[in-house]
């Protein structure tokens, strides 16, 4: 889909997936804040928790109801 990104901020820590289905990048915001260095593969542990809460947010936004009461598509 186009313009789909994800993408989460815990502290120093962001999370973003570009694609659906793609692969995650993990950053330290305040010792990279420009983004230089992916380390989703250094620090699995982090890159997985901050995925499981992302997941269940996203997982709970698909139930908003974003249409008022009558509003047609």
């Amino acid at each position: 889909q186009r313009g789909t990104k994800e993408s989460m901020r815990y502290g120093d820590w962001k999370l973003v997936r570009d694609t659906p289905g793609g692969k995650f990048e993990l950053f330290n915001m305040k010792d990279d804040p420009y983004e230089k260095r992916d380390l989703a593969s250094a620090m699995p542990e982090k890159r997985d928790e901050m995925i499981k809460v992302l997941t269940a947010h996203m997982e709970k936004a698909q139930e908003v109801p974003w249409r008022r009461p009558g509003e047609k598509r």
